[in-house]
Parts: C-alpha cells; structure tokens; sequence
C-alpha cells in the first residue's frame, strides 16, 4: 500500500513542479491518500485492459468467421474448376 501513496506523492509533487517550483510548499500529506487511491484505480484499469481488449478481438474474430468461410470457398472453387 505504501507504492501507490509514494507515486501519488511524486505525480502531486511533479504536478506542483509543473505549475511553478515556489509551489512545492502547497504539498499535502493529507492529499497522499486520495493520490495513491487515484494510482491504484490506473493501475486496476491498467490491469483490465489487456483482458477487454482480448475480448473484443475475439468477438471481431467470430463475427468475421462467415466472411473468411466465404472468401476461402471461393478461392477453392475457382482454383479447382479454374483449370
């Protein structure tokens, strides 16, 4: 538990950066808890992607099966009655 808290520390401290470096004194430790909630979400979608992405290809693949049947049985047709 104590990752996510330190990356939600450092994107909070980079964030601060980013907008002006006299701002690092703005840094909440308070904050920390609801960043490290915020990287662990990212980190669960993260996870979840590849598995959806999977799924999808594999719903596309099935519904383009017909289509490869059709296009593979007139190759074969013209190939054996072509000559």
């Amino acid at each position: 538990m104590i990752i996510p808290t330190v990356l939600g520390g450092i994107l909070q401290a980079m964030q601060l950066v980013a907008i002006s470096p006299a701002l690092i004194r703005f840094f909440s430790v308070s904050q920390l808890i609801s960043d490290g909630i915020l990287i662990i979400g990212i980190i669960f979608l993260l996870m979840l992607l590849p598995y959806f992405l999977a799924t999808l290809v594999l719903l596309f693949l099935e519904k383009l099966k017909p289509v490869y049947m059709l296009i593979t049985s007139i190759i074969i047709f013209f190939s054996f009655y072509s000559g």
